[in-house]
């Protein structure tokens, strides 16, 4: 008798401001490949950055909050370390609906979101020209009553 046991793994989602658009062959509507079979870059971005972040706060996003109980105006506390060339830490204020903003930088970035199996977890490493791996938690903000 086999036995399967669903093994729940986290969801990765790449969001990146550099352009990932790709040649299309209209006739098959596949990407264009070069030698190596890799897709072929457009020479015209179709705005991909705000296609994907409009899928992330849609899909990752979403999920995340649903989980948690919470809304996009929920005040979160972004929680980060090895930041900019110097390592820094620190933290600042955001929502589910501004979080992009909070983490994006005046450059070419990548943020590398990770979502736990249970929805419950969101995390998001940085990658730049000044970073090799800021990493960034988040967590509910407390209620003013909780502040001392």
């Amino acid at each position: 008798m086999d036995i399967e046991v669903a093994v729940e793994q986290d969801i990765k989602f790449d969001l990146t401001n550099d352009c990932i658009c790709v040649e299309y062959d209209d006739e098959t509507g596949e990407s264009k490949l070069d030698e190596q079979g890799n897709p072929i870059p457009s020479s015209v971005c179709f705005d991909c950055y705000d296609e994907e972040r409009a899928y992330f706060q849609d899909q990752i996003v979403a999920d995340w909050i649903k989980a948690n109980g919470w809304e996009l105006d929920t005040p979160l506390v972004i929680k980060g370390n090895r930041m900019t060339w110097r390592g820094v830490s620190g933290w600042a204020t955001a929502t589910p609906e501004t979080l992009v903003d909070k983490l994006s930088i005046n450059g070419d970035f990548t943020l590398r979101f990770t979502l736990s199996p249970d929805h419950k977890r969101l995390t998001c490493v940085r990658a730049s020209h000044d970073e090799l791996g800021a990493f960034f938690e988040f967590e509910q903000a407390p209620a003013e009553s909780e502040v001392e």
